[in-house]
């Protein structure tokens, strides 16, 4: 059955198209939907106004946070949903999940301004490798002028792949933010009434 939902849930998704300056290899999403973690009770007005109670917000903020891990809040949730209704847990979910899709977003952005400052680095480096040619073909040869761009080739080059490496790692917040929301999803779920 939930094999189904989630291949319904897939198949009614509107295709994403691929963005050719995305750096990563999964696919970016430039936002979640709560639906896509939350099956029911649906989200409403009276969820929406249970998830900006402070107990509600201090414990949505306490799960989002990705220092704990989930697992290691699971007495904290028993010991919240004991005395919740449905309509606050679907809440506290609520609140977790704007924070973390929040910082999802932010981080899809960062990402989105790291591409474009390497395009920029990547033009520059191109510029410098043209100055070079220019600088070799010319007769007679300024040695001082060739090795001094020689030096800003090199320079440039390594911190462009340096940041190129780095990004692998930056890719998996994306991933990993969206893991911890279905996990929490699947941990208030489970204790609904």
């Amino acid at each position: 059955m939930k094999a189904l939902l989630v291949t319904l849930v897939l198949c009614a998704s509107p295709a994403i198209a691929a963005d050719p300056d995305w750096p990563c290899q999964s696919p970016k999403r430039p936002a979640l939907s709560i639906g896509q973690m939350w099956v029911d009770p649906a989200p409403d007005a009276t969820s929406a106004e249970a998830a900006r109670r402070p107990d509600v917000a201090a414990l949505a903020t306490r799960l989002a946070s990705r220092k704990l891990p989930v697992e290691e809040l699971t007495a904290e949730l028993d010991a919240f949903a004991a005395s919740a209704d449905n309509t606050t847990l679907t809440g506290l979910f609520e609140a977790s999940f704007d924070q973390l899709e929040g910082r999802r977003r932010l981080v899809v952005a960062k990402i989105d301004e790291f591409t474009t400052a390497q395009r920029a680095m990547q033009d520059r480096i191109g510029g410098l490798r043209d100055e070079m040619a220019r600088l070799e073909a010319t007769q007679p040869p300024d040695y001082d002028a060739i090795d001094l761009a020689e030096e800003r080739l090199d320079l440039n080059t390594r911190m462009f792949r340096e940041r190129q490496d780095q990004i692998r790692y930056v890719c998996d917040v994306p991933n990993l933010i969206e893991q911890r929301a279905f996990a929490i999803s699947r941990e208030i779920q489970s204790r609904l009434k």
